[in-house]
């Protein structure tokens, strides 16, 4: 029986091509851009929890005073070096903790070189690096590809590179001259380092975008423990299995005060790791932030675009019932009962809902990296497997579970319409137009309605990206170039500068002052920071006639 209705489905369909062109090319349509959508949320859900602990990871902020809702900008998303080996020694819910401290928190630049074969240098500056605890290649998961990632960060001027740059600086024999290779450092803590691992590139979805570990050892008296006022370090925690987390917290208040010795105590709290992404926006985040928000409209948005696609599946084939009013007219007649011709007419929408479903998994599969480019997001490349997979809401294979409810549901409506026809009124093309009109008007009314809520709404974010994108910013930026300038090293890790000149300008004099010879050079100037570059060290300003006000 069923073998019967997928051949007369599919001699409708050839049949009547224009018609099985359209409805077929709507559905793909939508299951695409659901799909795009539901493929994207999936990505910017997934962030730091493919972590084997990831459950267990806290990260813990710092904010000098009181927390107020109103006063978010106090909270840092780093905290104080003290606080780690404090709150592992004290608190026995904490079985590990993790400091990381950037590269650039103390200094602008920072450069690595390494001497290769011959007199060849190769050395370039790098902003992708932290200083890190020997426990985080454990907390987290990192895998090294070479390396003991026990013994890796332990001791001082060890360093951890990745695959990505282990190539950059070895070449392709990096397999053979990473480990035991003396690179050469010039940063906060200058010297030679010897690489003690290689780790495969962070994916993706790491908020933690890291291409290069340093022994947190490295820092000497620069990462003095015993601090609670310096909060530039991020700080992660690893709780025992299956322990509450708001205890750990209800704790941190005592601890602090038994160990703080300043004015206002400051205040920390937990947050979840896999959360840090779409629910943090501190200040000196670690990394870039999601926001929850714009995924749970863009999830919204995803099954809309699919119900808009089903509801005109169901006004066309509800609209042409009358031309198939003879054909269940002469079923009829012929002894078909209205539960055979129901499951003929829902053989017939599975059917053109599961072309339209390999359609749309093909073309999004095949077409993926380029939307990806175009709309920037950083998608990873994946299976087929993976995209079908794509969790959202925390449910896995979400979309061929739509797919198979939709595609029954949408099938319903028609087939009863269609199967009710009366076989005499049928023959004759007696039959009403009105028949499931209203429903039909409500659909239609409830398509066009979503659609121009759509369109609005994709309108109002087109204009709100074009106000910033031309939005006047007090300079004209189309034609300035900034150029890194810092001491060059050389293998040995010294400063091709002397130490008198690197501290004071003269160094800089001489750079500003040959650029300004070039010809097609207007203007030179010098900053710590790119504007719009978020400012990670300050100092307090005190008025000269008042020392009493302070900034």
């Amino acid at each position: 029986m069923v073998r019967n209705f997928i051949v007369t489905t599919i001699r409708y369909l050839l049949k009547h091509k224009l018609f099985s062109l359209i409805n077929i090319g709507g559905l793909a349509l939508g299951m695409a851009g659901c799909l795009i959508i539901f493929r994207y949320v999936s990505f910017e859900s997934s962030f730091d929890q493919f972590h084997q602990h990831a459950s267990e990871i806290y990260r813990v902020p710092f904010s000098a005073g009181p927390i107020s809702l109103m006063d978010r900008h106090r909270i840092y998303a780093s905290n104080v070096p003290a606080f780690g080996p404090i709150v592992q020694e004290e608190l026995p819910e904490v079985i590990a903790y993790a400091r990381l401290l950037h590269v650039l928190t103390v200094k602008n630049t920072f450069a690595m070189a390494y001497q290769a074969t011959g007199d060849q240098v190769v050395s370039f500056y790098e902003d992708q690096g932290y200083y890190a605890d020997a426990s985080l290649l454990s907390m987290f998961s990192f895998p090294l590809v070479l390396g003991n990632p026990q013994t890796a960060l332990e001791e001082p001027n060890g360093l951890v590179v990745s695959k990505t740059l282990a190539e950059k600086y070895f070449g392709s024999d990096w397999q053979q001259e990473a480990l035991g290779a003396q690179i050469a450092v010039d940063g906060w803590r200058p010297g030679t380092f010897t690489v003690t691992g290689v780790l495969q590139d962070v994916p993706a979805n790491s908020q933690l975008q890291i291409d290069f570990r340093l022994s947190y050892a490295s820092l000497g008296q620069g990462g003095d423990t015993s601090s609670w006022v310096w909060s530039q370090i991020y700080t992660y925690v690893q709780l025992a299995p299956h322990t509450n987390p708001e205890l750990v917290e209800a704790k941190l208040p005592a601890l602090i005060d038994q160990h703080y010795t300043g004015g206002d105590h400051p205040e920390m709290f937990l947050q979840p790791l896999a959360d840090i992404y779409l629910d943090s926006n501190l200040r000196y985040e670690a990394g870039a932030t999601g926001s929850r928000l714009a995924v749970s409209f863009l999830t919204i948005i995803g099954l809309f675009i699919l119900l808009i696609a089903w509801v005109n599946y169901i006004n066309l084939t509800t609209v042409r019932s009358l031309e198939r009013a003879q054909e269940v007219g002469i079923r009829k007649v012929m002894g078909a009962q209205q539960r055979s011709l129901i499951l003929q007419f829902i053989v017939e929408a599975l059917l053109m809902n599961m072309v339209a479903f390999i359609v749309a998994v093909v073309a999004v599969y095949s077409l993926l990296s380029l939307i990806s480019d175009f709309l920037h997001w950083k998608l990873p490349e994946g299976t087929l497997y993976e995209l079908l997979r794509s969790p959202v809401l925390g449910v896995s294979f979400i979309f061929p579970g739509l797919f198979l409810i939709g595609s029954v549901l949408s099938a319903l409506y028609p087939a009863m319409v269609l199967s009710a026809f009366s076989p005499v009124a049928g023959l004759k093309g007696k039959l009403s137009s009105s028949k499931g009109s209203v429903l039909r008007q409500g659909l239609a009314t409830f398509q066009f309605a979503v659609s121009m809520i759509l369109i609005m709404g994709t309108f109002i974010v087109y204009q709100q990206l074009r106000y910033m994108q031309q939005k006047d910013l007090g300079m004209d930026i189309s034609q300035v170039m900034v150029l890194k300038a810092g001491p060059s090293i050389t293998s040995a890790g010294q400063s091709q500068l002397k130490p008198s000149e690197y501290q004071s300008v003269s160094g800089l004099e001489v750079l500003t002052s040959q650029l300004q010879e070039l010809a097609f050079v207007e203007e030179v100037s010098a900053t710590s920071f790119i504007p719009g570059q978020e400012i990670t060290r300050t100092r307090g300003l005190v008025r000269l006639d008042d020392p009493e006000v302070k900034g």
